[in-house]
Parts: structure tokens; C-alpha cells; sequence
């Protein structure tokens, strides 16, 4: 179990499975890849999954509409979203030199039309469940109070007098909402090397949808990655909701659907994540170990969550290097034998 830690106001942190949503950021060429991928991601415990560009391609088309005529049992409490070709950029300074007045018209009569297409389809008897989601991406470059009045249009436009709640949701996808009535979504980047942290504050701040990739892939240096924001909120207490407890097979079909290895000091998930070089770190959690057996959370010198807890073993946690010994160091080998670092070079001890 991990240790529960004060945080700022536990009650503002609403994460659950169903607002995790991992988002299509890896090369498409083959459709066996992409069932792998999907179930593993129902495995995992994701309960809104976006699946594909319908529009793209063949490949894309068609594996989304095998989801769509399935009937597994483990879709029923699963919402599977698609991408379409409805993307409106609206850099008024940049693209179109335009006013604020004219980028706001611009906006209510693109979010007008997307619900008459939406409209017409229902009225058709079209089943599916629409959602709209209003994603201005220099939001953090704009004046608030511009960011306020352009989201408040679209939101009136959308709506059109029926009920937000029951018929018609509508998401902002912003760094921070404006509107506390919609859901807050989270949806960042790692250009800054900030990807997780700003997607945690923001989670303190009371967002309730994370929008994210497994490992960090995605578009430039990756979208952030929900393994570690997920484990992190669980070395504090805080259930994500999420199942890690096989790392090992998350990393091998990620790897091999994406071709994109896992780098070895990876956050939770690379080889070398919970194995110690330093002298001083092998003897502080060898005394860690020692006293473990007393304590009722996991409580670890330089280990945030037990490896067994997402099937790791204790086979590599100490790496003696007689070039860095802490003062008299002595482990206990699997066999209870006492162990001097004087007398291997670079081996690894289990810890049992």
C-alpha cells in the first residue's frame, strides 16, 4: 500500500477511471496493432478511449467500425470517441489578421454549424451521442477576459437553449477552464519538460478529464504521459483507477505497436528505475528494507512505490560499483549471506 501524504485538499483532486482518456498519438499500419493496442488499454482500466481518424484511411474506417459492430461485454461501461475532419484554427493575429469581433462571429457560426450537422443527424434517427469540445490552443497567449467572452459565444451558440447536462455536453479543452459548469479537461504537452507537472497541479485544481499518451508519445516531444501521472498519484495514496500491476506487458505491446522503445531511466516503467548505483542509496535502502517488514505502508529510502506493485521483483534494486561505496557497507544475498561491497564489482543482489 502506499503512503498516504497531505495533499493541498485531497477533496479537489476528482480522478477516476472514466476521465482518463488516452488519445491517438502513434503511427496507424496495422489493424492487428490496433486491437493489441485497444485491449490493452480496456486491460488497463480506460474507459474513454479515442480510436482513430475515421476519415484518415481504410485501415482507420474499418477497425473503428468493427469496434462499433462489436458486442464485447467489456464495452458496456466504455465510451470510444472518434477525431473528424472539423478542425477551425483561429490565431486572429497570425492566420487570418483578424479582429476580435471577427474571430468571435467566426466561431459561433462554425460551433452553429457543427450542431446542425448534429442536429440533422439525430432528427435522422443517428444513435450516436455527441459531444462537443471547444479547444482554443493559444488560450495561455490570449487576454482572459477575450478567452471568456469567445467561450461563453460558443457555448451559447452550441446550446441553443436546450439543456447542457442531458443533451448537448460541451467541453472547453483549456490549460484552466472559464466556466466551472463544464467539464475541466487537461490536455498538455512536454515541450517545456512540464508535461506532468502541469497536468497534477492542474488536477488539484479540481480538473476532472486528463488527456494523455501511454509513455509520453504524441505530437513533438509527446503528449503527457498517464502512466506516470497515474503511478504518481498512487505513491501518494490517491487510487487513479487505473491497473499497472503488469508494467512489463504494458511496455512490450506499447514498444512494439509503437516502435518506440521505453528509455531506461523512464519514470516507473524503464530498466533501470528502482535499481541504485550510489553507494549511499544501496546502504539507505538496505537499512530501508531491513526495518520494511514493521511498517504497514511501503516507506522506502529513494523507492516511491513497492516494484511488486507493478510486477516488478527486487532483482536489480542494489547494483554494487566498487567505484562508489558507502562507508562498510554489508547486503544480505538471497541465501541470508552477508555481502561486503569490497568484493564484487558491479553485480546485482536480490533482496528478499
Amino acid at each position: 500500500m502506499a503512503k498516504q501524504d497531505n495533499n493541498p485538499n485531497p477533496t479537489l483532486v476528482r480522478c477516476g477511471s472514466s476521465r482518463w482518456k488516452p488519445i491517438s498519438g502513434r503511427p496507424n499500419d496495422s489493424r492487428t496493432k490496433d486491437q493489441i493496442f485497444f485491449n490493452l488499454l480496456l486491460k488497463c482500466g480506460f474507459k474513454e478511449i479515442e480510436v482513430g481518424f475515421p476519415a484518415a484511411s481504410d485501415t482507420d474506417f474499418d477497425f473503428v467500425r468493427k469496434i462499433a459492430k462489436s458486442r464485447q461485454p467489456n464495452l458496456d461501461d466504455v465510451a470510444i470517441q472518434v477525431s473528424v475532419d472539423i478542425c477551425i484554427y483561429m490565431l486572429l493575429g497570425i492566420i487570418f489578421q483578424a479582429s476580435k469581433a471577427k474571430t468571435i462571429d467566426l466561431a459561433v457560426r462554425h460551433a452553429e454549424l457543427v450542431r446542425q450537422l448534429s442536429d440533422d443527424a439525430i432528427s435522422r434517427g443517428d444513435r450516436t451521442e455527441w459531444q462537443f469540445q471547444y479547444s482554443p490552443e493559444t488560450f495561455s497567449q490570449t487576454e482572459p477576459e477575450f478567452a471568456v467572452e469567445i467561450c461563453e459565444a460558443v457555448k451559447k451558440a452550441w446550446l441553443h437553449g436546450k439543456d447542457m447536462k442531458k443533451s448537448h455536453p460541451i467541453i472547453f479543452n483549456l490549460p484552466a477552464t472559464v466556466e466551472v459548469s463544464t467539464p475541466n479537461v487537461l490536455h498538455t504537452h512536454n515541450d517545456s519538460g512540464t508535461g506532468v507537472a502541469a497536468t497534477e497541479l492542474g488536477l488539484m485544481a479540481g480538473a476532472d478529464r486528463v488527456e494523455g499518451c501511454l509513455f509520453g508519445n504524441g505530437e513533438r516531444t509527446g503528449n503527457v504521459d498517464l502512466v506516470t501521472v497515474a503511478l504518481n498519484m498512487y505513491s501518494h495514496g490517491l487510487a487513479p483507477n487505473l491497473d499497472f500491476s503488469d508494467i512489463k506487458e504494458v511496455i512490450d505491446i506499447v514498444t512494439e505497436c509503437n516502435d518506440i522503445p521505453v528509455h531506461p531511466r523512464h519514470p516507473y516503467s524503464g530498466d533501470l528505475v528502482f535499481t541504485a548505483f550510489s553507494g549511499w542509496h544501496q546502504d539507505a535502502i538496505k537499512k530501508g528494507f531491513a526495518i520494511q517488514n514493521a511498517n504497514s505502508h511501503w516507506e522506502m529510502p529513494y523507492l516511491s512505490i513497492d516494484p511488486h506493485d507493478i510486477g516488478c521483483d527486487y532483482e536489480a534494486v542494489i547494483r554494487v560499483n566498487q567505484t562508489m561505496l558507502p562507508l562498510n557497507p554489508e547486503l544480505n544475498n538471497n541465501d541470508g549471506h552477508k555481502r561486503t561491497a569490497h568484493s564484487a564489482h558491479l553485480s546485482t543482489l536480490k533482496i528478499n
